[in-house]
Parts: structure tokens; C-alpha cells; sequence
């Protein structure tokens, strides 16, 4: 009997969580206050930020996309609302004077969810697409929170 229990907490030992070494290099121009790095105001940028946004959010349109024929428009909008929008609305307002790049970035997911929910391909103009849907444009959602 105490063969069985020695080879379950040698199962149990093997899949426990070891701890990992964080081999991520400091920005050689940080300073540490507390546990957060303090960057210069010119290391500073909401383009990585966006980026990464938009990668995210274009995963979720393309998934969105193959359940498109299974799915009624209803459920299709609350799923773009859902994983999308309200993706793009979190913290938008931290994108007030970032770079129109960065909010061309973030304005072209947009208008890929609209291009989405209206059925039209991927050539198509975005802004009456929007105006159907009852949709701002990203700078005017985040002059809108502010």
C-alpha cells in the first residue's frame, strides 16, 4: 500500500512548478523604484502597445471570421463588441497624443470589424461601413473619454 503512494507524490513531485530565473534584460537606462522600472520619457511609446493590441484583435476578427456562416448576426456583433471593440476601448484614452501611426494601427481594426459585420470585402471604404453601424472613429472615441 505505501508503494502506490510513494509513486503518486513522485508523479505529484515531477509536474510541481519550479521556479524560473527572469532572463529579460533591464533597459540599461532604467532607474528601479520599487518593483517597476522607471523608463526616460523618450523610451516611452504607445506604438508597441498598439501593435500588440492589434495582433490580438485581428486574431480574434480572423476566428470570428470562420464562425461567421454559423452564427446569426446578433450573436456575430456581440462576439465582435466582446472581443474586439471593447479590446479597443480599454485605455484608449492612454492613445490621446500618441502618433497618428498608432492610431492609424488601431483605427484599421476597427474598420476591419466593420468590414466584418457588413459583409463587404476587404477593399472596401470603412467610414460609411462605420456610420451604418453607429460607430465613432477611434480618435473621436478617445476625445470622447476624455
Amino acid at each position: 500500500m505505501t508503494g502506490g503512494s510513494d509513486i503518486s507524490w513522485t508523479i505529484c513531485k515531477s509536474f510541481a512548478p519550479r521556479s524560473r530565473q527572469i532572463t529579460t534584460p533591464v533597459p540599461r537606462h532604467s532607474v528601479f523604484t520599487g518593483q517597476m522600472p522607471f523608463l526616460p520619457p523618450n523610451q516611452l511609446s504607445m506604438d508597441t502597445n498598439a501593435g500588440q493590441c492589434a495582433k490580438t484583435c485581428f486574431f480574434h476578427l480572423q476566428k470570428i471570421r470562420q464562425l461567421r456562416r454559423h452564427v446569426d448576426y446578433e450573436t456575430l456583433y456581440t462576439l465582435v463588441c466582446a472581443l474586439v471593440l471593447s479590446r479597443l476601448d480599454y485605455c484608449n484614452s492612454l492613445f490621446a497624443g500618441s502618433s497618428k501611426s498608432t492610431i492609424k494601427r488601431v483605427q484599421g481594426v476597427q474598420d476591419a470589424a466593420a468590414r466584418l459585420l457588413c459583409n463587404a470585402p476587404p477593399c472596401a471604404h470603412a467610414s460609411p461601413l462605420r456610420k451604418q453601424l453607429h460607430w465613432l472613429p477611434v480618435s473621436s472615441r478617445i476625445q470622447y473619454k476624455l
